[in-house]
């Protein structure tokens, strides 16, 4: 609760019988009784408390500082949950066209051509091409 409170101190709860209070004073309150329960009959712990209570404000303010503790616990979680995911067994690799090979085709196709393909689409629509023409104008975007 104390590095809840440290990393949003306003934050409001609305509790049923005592209205909206800020999470800020109820960690304090909490603090507070542990902190007067030390020297009793479970004094053990409310030490621990008042430990946990120290080790959240901590982690909170080294966590804004930069500084992340539980790191290496995220790194051993993750190992463990590789262990039980599957393993992709394909390998996907793509290949590029030889850059002769792409100028040569690209380079074939002439202005006008183009100009006459673009004509066409805007007669008759993309479907009224022929495979050819479709090629062509494919070849020719890749310049």
């Amino acid at each position: 609760m104390v590095a809840t409170a440290t990393l949003l101190p306003d934050y409001t709860f609305f509790l049923l019988f005592l209205g909206p209070i800020r999470i800020k004073y109820i960690a304090g309150f909490y603090i507070v009784v542990s902190f007067l329960g030390s020297v009793g009959p479970n004094e053990g712990g409310n030490v621990a408390h008042l430990g946990g209570a120290l080790i959240g404000f901590v982690y909170i303010k080294q966590l804004q500082a930069g500084v992340n503790w539980g790191s290496w616990i995220t790194a051993v979680l993750d190992w463990w949950k590789g262990l039980f995911s599957p393993k992709r067994n394909v390998k996907v690799t793509y290949r590029k066209e030889s850059s002769t090979k792409k100028t040569s085709k690209a380079s074939a196709i002439s202005q006008d051509e183009i100009d006459t393909i673009l004509d066409k689409i805007s007669d008759g629509g993309y479907e009224s091409l022929t495979k050819e023409e479709k090629e062509k104008l494919f070849n020719a975007s890749k310049k």
